[in-house]
Formats: C-alpha cells, structure tokens, sequence
C-alpha cells in the first residue's frame, strides 16, 4: 500500500466496514488496470490499494477464520494467500492508523489494533506492527496472538527519563495523527508540525554544550523572583503616571514594526535560548535553531526539539515553566531599570521601560490557558493530557447533547471549552474593532465600518469552521474513546503523588495552629500613601507689569527678608505720567478754591451797572419806535423802518432779562453741585495718577516672605525684556516642611487629624521622618488607579535633607484591629459595599 495521492477520479464506491468513516473510496481504471483509492480528507492524504487488497477488506465480515479467508481469495484470484502477505497488510493498514474500533472484534484484526511496545535497554518505545510481523516471518515459532517476542502489551510501564536513549532522527517530523507526550503536542518548539515553513538558521547543539553549563547556576535566581516582582509591582502601582507619560512618549519613537522587531530581539530570543538551555539539560536534541511564522505572518525564533517521549512530566511542566518565569525576570529587570534611569539616560530609561511593557505583555499572551502557548502547554502537561483542548470541546458536546460517554471532570472540561469559546469571539470582536479604529483614523469614514464587519464575518466564519472540524472529529471519535478506555492499562503509578511523610504532616499540622493563633493577635492598622514634600509656603516671584529688566539684584539662592526688592524695571515713562497728573490736580484744586470763594462784592456791582444800562437802551429802543410809528402811520416812513425798530426792541428787552438773571446769578454764588463736580474732577485726577504710581511701585519684584530664592543665575537677565506673568524667580519660604499625602479612599474612616505619620523617601530610603497630620481634604481626588483623599501633614525635621518635590511612602496611624481584619479590609468592604447592593 503506497502512501501517494491520485486525483483522477472515476467512480465513487462504498467505504471497506472495518476502515475510518472519513475516508472517501473510488474505483479507478477498468479490466486488470483496476486500482483503488482511499482519501483522507481530515488529514489530506490518500492510500492506493490494489484490487485484492480492497477485497479483503470487503469480504473481512464474512471470514473470520484464517481459512475461510484464503478460501475465498482463491476463488475470486485463482491464488493462494500468504499468511505474511495477509499479516503485512492488516499491519500496513493499523501503522496507517485506518482501521476503526469495530476491527478489533474482529479475530483476524484484533491484534493489529493494539498498540505495542519494544525494549530496548531499559526503555520501552512503540513498535509499528509491520516490524513484529517481519520478525514472526523470521521467527515462526512465536505466539502471533501476542506479536513478537519482544513486545509488550499497552500496559507495560514505561521507564523514566533516565533511560539511556537511542539515537534519535534529527528534524523529523511526526506524523499528522502521531500523538506526542502531554505538553508537547501542538507546542511550536517541541512539535516540529508547527514549523514545518521554519527556517533554520544553525544547529545549536556545539553552543549549547559550552553554554549550558555556565548558565545553569542562574536557576537560583528563581528563589529571588518573588521578591522583585514585589518590588517591580510596587515601583508600577507607584508611578502610574509616569509610566503612561514615558510610554507615550516611547509610542510616538517608536512604530508597531519596530516594537515587534524590538521583541523579537530581546524577549523572544531570550526566552528561545532559555527554551533550548533547558530542553538540552533534560537530555533532550535540539537539533535547529531558526525564525519562524506565529498565525502564519508574524515572525519569532523558535527551536525543533526532538526525543521529547523520554521527558518525565515535571521536566516537561519545567520546559513550559521556565519561559515564563523568564518573562517575569525580563519585566522585573525592565522596570527596575527604567526607575532607576529615569531621570539620567533617556535612552536606557526607554530600554528599560520597553522591555518591561514588552515582556509583561509577552507573559500575560503566553500563560493564558485558553491560548496555545506556555500556559495551555504547562497546563496539558501538569494534567497529562496531551489532547487537552479537543477533550474539553468532547465534554462541552457531550453536555449539550446529553452524551452516555462522561469524562470524570467533564463539568471543569466544558467550563474550559466555554472559556475557549468565548475569548475566540472576543478575539475576533477585538480584532474587527481594531481594523474599524484603524481605519477610522486615516479618515475612511462609513467605509472603516464596512470593512471592519467584512474581517469580522471572515474571522467569525473561520471560526465557525473550526467548531464544525470540531464536532465532526467528536463523533468520529467517541466509538474511539470508549474503545480506548476499554483496552488502555491503567495510569503509570509513577504520576502519582507520593504519600505524605510524617514530618511533613506535622509542620502543616502546626503551621496552621499557629496561623490560626496568629488571626486574632492585635495589630496596628497603619493607612498609608505616596507623598510629596512641599515648603511651608511657595511663590513665584512674578508681575503683570512688561517691560524692560533695569536691574537684578540678586544672583540666586540666597537667603532674602521680606519686601526686599529682588529685581526692578523700567518705570520712567510710568513716573512721568504721574507727574503730568500732579500738576493736573494743582490746577483742579486752584479752580476749587475759586468756586469756594464766590459770590463777590465786585462782580455783583458789575452785574447790577449791566443791567441798568440793558433798562436805559430798552427805554430808547421803544422811545424810537413810537417815533417811527407815527411817521409810518403818516406814510412819511416806510414799513420796513417800523419793523426794525420793533425788531430792536424784542432784542433789547430779552437782553434786558439776561442782565437781570445774571445780576440775581453773581448774588447766589457757585452752587454745591458745581462744586462738587469741581472736587470729582479732581478726585479722577488723582486716581490716575496713583495708578501709575501703583505700577511705578509694581515694577519692583520682591520677596513675599523671609525666605531663599530657588532659581539661580538671575543677574544673567538683566536689561532683557519681561513680559508680563512671566515668572522671574521661584521662592521658598523658611522653616518646616510639609507632605501631601494620597490615601486610598477605602481607608479614609482611619484618617484623624494629629495623627503620627511616618515618611521614608525616596532620597534618603534609609532614614524616616515624622510628622502630625494638619489637614484632610474634604473632596475626593480621582487618580487612574482609583479615588484618593489627600492629607496635609507638617514634618517635624527642618533641615537641608528633605527638599521640593522629594517623594516616598508616609504610613499613617491609626486604630489597632485583629490580625485577620486588618488583612481583609478589602475583601470585608466588598461584601459590605457590593455584595450588599446586588441583594434586593
């Protein structure tokens, strides 16, 4: 039976009974031409039989005796069978992996249909029944019920990975239905059918000799891990803002392309290599070492690890394990680095932050359980199960089916494929999202939505495929599994976990006395937050006066008193406008003393003199015109003559009347409100010119209290324009120094006002200061990582140690409660606050 595809096809006929379901039979050729073709369409391959082969299989039913078989071949061929032509095919056909359950009820197939193992030294590995047949045709006096002399039944136990193993082919791959040990099936760099287009770049074994063993005392640094991811968390729960700040900034360097080629070259090598170093000390062949394709587009080195059968289950959990202890390494280092150079080597600071979000983010992909990586894998291979996930999807349809075959953890099994299920949708939800994001950004509009939903529809439909594959090879395989729990030996007693010493009974026994002791000893709860220090008193040294810089007195850093003038600006047009206005107000004051002196005797004489000469020309005025009028009556004068005169006499008479309220004006003198006009006139005048004054005053800069001036170099500003609002100088005031202090808001019922509180800075981490709480604010703070209140404290030091700005860690006092309520404030407030607003 060869193993190559035909695709010629003439006429579909019905599958042998004794072969898989899922292969697909066709007759090809005619007369003696005739051939047989079988396609495997799960696994793309295909099986040429000849005719007398495909008749065996169809007549198998009908014989099950060895001589009625041959009987019938002889008939239908007109030529006797072998019994090791027989045996060669049935063995070709169980290697193949063709036959299905109902062959082992047959005699004639049954014993193809156990699997068998060889010992070699003191290892047992499987042997394919084709070789056992050769070896019964070398040796005929062996039983054939029990296969070859050397082979053992499924049950024989399987020695440890201390076994001396044979020499195993380098790079070869399994093949598609061979099932590799827990943990390492599917696993990209233990199953080289995950980098069949991997490309090799040298063979590392010569390296790994001479590194291995240099490298394997840092295995210690894993006692150390603990305490750094202590302290890295706590670095990162602690500057929330400064992470965010520098990885802004670290996203604008950087695009998406150099982020994963940055990954590639940090992350992923090191943890390829760890990968490699540890396969290598487990005695297994690393044979390639290479770059190859993750979801067939993104590139990562990767390794092909080979004679993975003899790792005990531990060393395969270790080679799961410790990539992911070194993610956590890589981000304890990153970020330890990055605080550390934060404010020295920008460039190391971008490292360090970089390869702590990188490998964060690389950890938490790997060890999520639902995904195909270190996590799933550590998980297979810490259950021994190598199908994992395939078993998971059987349990969640036998559950919605309603199935007679039950796993023992079949609830667990399905809540995993649900959780399987539902990060597949979210996945593919995040991803459609993230097109429509993406494409919205570069303006596509309406269009970014289409094309989103079109991923979306492919990726779901993908999806759906992949839980058709699933349920179609579910029942394909459940006759198979009830068979397999029917003829598989029990587990290897070596998984099983040893039975507790003594000893180790005992410490548990007391430990939990003494926890339990320990619960109710009192304890003083301490509330506690990041502070900053701040002076007493801050100012900035500024006016909102621009202008020239006439003269600095100060160079900076020195030591000031209140109201001293620290610099001062050109204010002579200022002072000149306020001399212009002094004379103003003279004037105004001189024309004010006037008005205060009327009424005078002078001007009322020489207003009663004008109007008695106004009385005297009215008399002549009317005096003419009774002349002119008896001339006009006389017609000796014309009319015109007599209008004038009439004219001139309304004139005199209303000229006569303002002499005599002029007279009756200069008698009163200037009223209150002339006066009064007068003195506002005035006051106007004047608040001019204080206001120019008051910035001829403003354009000196001084020192608002005793205090030191913090910016240095200020002479270097003289005769250099200032604009106004700038600040020319910062100032600090003497004396004691304060700290605002961010308390979680859950802990503010233990926040009094004169409480001890105790602060250790960053600056000086070895020494701690104290202090009294002076103030608690009265709102609430939102910060990214929750509420805060904020709390004044006065420290009681006054000395040159503590400095602007310094940060830290400040413990607060507060009440004293027992062990186990102090320890579980958190989750006590949770049922108090949340589980109490779901009950109803």
């Amino acid at each position: 039976m060869s193993n190559e595809g035909k695709t010629q096809r003439v006429q579909k006929v019905a599958t042998p009974p004794f072969l898989h379901q899922r292969l697909q039979s066709y007759r090809m050729g005619a007369g003696d031409q005739q051939t047989y073709v079988l396609r495997d369409t799960m696994r793309g391959s295909s099986y040429d039989f000849e005719p007398w082969q495909f008749f065996l299989l169809e007549v198998l039913p009908g014989c099950t005796e060895e001589d009625q078989l041959a009987s019938v071949f002889e008939d239908r061929f007109a030529r006797s069978l072998t019994r090791q032509e027989r045996d060669l095919f049935f063995a070709s056909l169980a290697d193949a992996k063709l036959l299905n359950e109902a062959a082992a009820s047959h005699p004639l197939l049954a014993r193809f249909c156990r699997k068998t193992y060889v010992v070699d030294g003191e290892e047992a590995r499987p042997k394919s029944h084709r070789a056992i047949v050769e070896e019964q045709a070398q040796h005929p006096a062996q039983n054939p019920a029990t296969g070859a002399g050397c082979a053992k039944s499924s049950s024989a136990t399987v020695p440890s990975a201390s076994a001396v193993r044979p020499a195993p082919v380098r790079g070869k791959i399994p093949d598609e239905d061979e099932t590799l040990p827990a943990g390492m099936q599917g696993a990209t760099d233990f199953d080289a059918r995950r980098t069949r287009w991997m490309l090799v770049l040298f063979n590392p074994t010569s390296l790994l000799k001479v590194i291995t063993p240099l490298v394997s005392p840092l295995r210690f640094l894993i006692f150390l891990l603990p305490l750094a991811m202590l302290g890295a968390l706590n670095l990162a729960a602690r500057n929330p803002g400064l992470i965010e700040q520098d990885a802004t900034r670290l996203l604008d360097e950087f695009n998406l392309v150099e982020h994963a080629i940055v990954s590639l070259l940090t992350v992923n090598l090191l943890v390829t290599f760890t990968t490699a170093v540890i396969a290598f000390k487990f005695r297994a062949t690393v044979s390639g070492f290479g770059i190859a394709l993750v979801m067939r587009f993104y590139p990562r080195f990767a390794t092909r690890i080979s004679y993975v059968e003899q790792l005990s289950r531990v060393e395969r959990m270790w080679l799961h394990g410790g990539p992911l202890l070194v993610r956590l390494g890589l981000f304890c280092v990153g970020t330890f680095v990055w605080f550390a150079t934060h404010h020295t080597y920008e460039q190391v600071t971008s490292w360090g932050l970089a390869m702590a979000v990188t490998a964060a983010v690389s950890f938490l992909f790997t060890v999520n359980p639902v995904i195909k990586s270190n996590g799933y894998h550590l998980l297979c291979a810490f259950t021994n199960e190598p199908h994992l996930r395939g078993k998971a999807f059987k349990a969640l349809i036998n559950k919605l089916r309603g199935g007679a075959f039950k796993e023992a953890s079949e609830l667990l099994l399905a809540t995993y494929a649900i959780t399987i299920a539902a990060f597949m949708f979210l996945l593919v939800v995040g991803a459609a999202s993230f097109v429509g994001f993406a494409l919205h950004e570069v303006q596509l509009g309406g269009s970014a939505i289409i094309i989103a939903l079109v991923v979306g529809f492919m990726l779901l439909r993908r999806v759906l495929r992949y839980f058709a594959r699933v349920e179609a090879a579910y029942e394909r395989s459940l006759q198979f599994d009830r068979w397999r729990s029917r003829t598989h030996g029990k587990d290897d007693p070596s998984n099983k976990p040893a039975a507790p010493r003594a000893f180790a009974s005992y410490v548990w026994r007391t430990g939990g006395l003494m926890l339990l002791v320990a619960i109710f000893l009192p304890y003083s709860y301490q509330s506690g937050g990041s502070f900053v220090v701040h002076p007493r008193l801050q100012q900035v040294i500024t006016t909102d006066m621009s202008g020239r810089i006439e003269e600095v007195f100060y160079d900076g850093g020195e030591t000031v008193p209140e109201g001293a003038i620290v610099a001062r600006l050109d204010s002579s047009e200022q002072q000149a406008q306020a001399t212009i206005y002094e004379m103003k107000m003279d004037e105004q004051e001189a024309v004010i003393e006037h008005l205060r002196s009327l009424p005078r005797a002078e001007d009322v004489e020489l207003a009663r003199m004008a109007l008695e000469v106004e009385q005297t020309r009215v008399k002549a005025s009317r005096r003419q015109l009774a002349r002119i009028k008896s001339l006009t009556d006389k017609h000796f004068a014309p009319m015109e003559e007599y209008d004038n005169a009439k004219r001139q006499v309304d004139v005199d008479v209303k000229q006569l009347a303002e002499k005599r309220a002029a007279l009756e004006v200069a008698q009163l003198g200037p009223t209150p409100f002339e006066i009064a006009a007068a003195e506002a006139k005035l006051e106007s005048l004047r608040a001019e010119r204080d206001a120019y004054l008051d910035r001829v005053r403003r354009s000196n800069l001084v020192m608002p209290f005793d205090g030191r001036l913090l910016t240095h170099y200020l002479r270097e500003k003289g005769n250099s324009y200032y604009k106004s609002g700038d600040a020319l100088a910062d100032a600090e005031a003497s004396g004691a120094m304060t700290a605002e202090i961010e308390v979680p808001e859950s802990q503010v019922e233990y926040l009094v006002v004169g409480a001890t509180v105790e602060f250790r800075p960053v600056a000086h981490s070895s020494d701690v200061f104290t202090g009294k709480v002076v103030q608690i604010d009265g709102d609430i703070t939102p910060r990214a990582f929750g509420n805060v209140i904020k709390v004044i404290a006065a420290l009681d030091e006054d000395g040159p140690q503590l400095k602007n700005g310094m940060t830290g860690y400040a413990k607060i006092d507060g009440r004293t409660l027992p062990v186990w309520e102090a320890f579980s404030r958190e989750l006590l407030q949770f049922v108090k606050v949340q589980v109490w607003s779901w009950i109803p």
